[in-house]
């Protein structure tokens, strides 16, 4: 018995579906499945999230980045946190310890930030290694990775 009479379909429709010119419901779908000896089943899974490589996206733009730096009274620029370990992930920041010249202000240093973040596509956290406390100091200091 041919698949299009046990789903209740003219052979035309069926043909028409395998050439591509016409499309089953969803109820006409489920009859084509079923008189094929499957069972058809929806499900929804997580899209799962691409996640940068953030070590490249800094490398790639390490010139601008310490130029950048160097117009803003920023230096000894060092990678922490998840990116740093490796264990970044889909909604991770790039976590960016530095030194600030005396005369380097928040305002040098925020505007230092957006600029960073427009070069790499990705969220960046600049922390002064002067504002870290010494609760976290060791952890911070221990998985740091020199950038320039």
């Amino acid at each position: 018995m041919q698949l299009a009479e046990q789903a209740g379909i003219t052979q035309s429709v069926v043909s028409a579906y395998e050439a591509g010119r016409r499309e089953p419901s969803f109820s006409t779908l489920a009859k084509l499945v079923e008189a094929a000896g499957f069972d058809l089943t929806v499900g929804f899974e997580p899209h799962v999230l691409h996640t940068p490589d953030f070590l490249n996206l800094l490398h790639t733009n390490k010139n601008q980045i310490l130029q950048l730096c160097v117009d803003a009274g920023v230096s000894n620029m060092r990678i922490f946190g998840s990116v740093a370990r490796g264990t970044a992930g889909p909604h991770s920041d790039i976590d960016l310890l530095v030194d600030l010249a005396p005369e380097t202000g928040l305002f040098a240093l925020m505007s230092l930030e957006q600029k960073i973040q427009e070069l790499v596509g990705v969220k960046v956290d600049l922390v002064p290694a002067s504002g870290l406390k010494p609760a976290v100091w060791d952890q911070v200091m221990g998985e740091a990775i020199y950038f320039g």
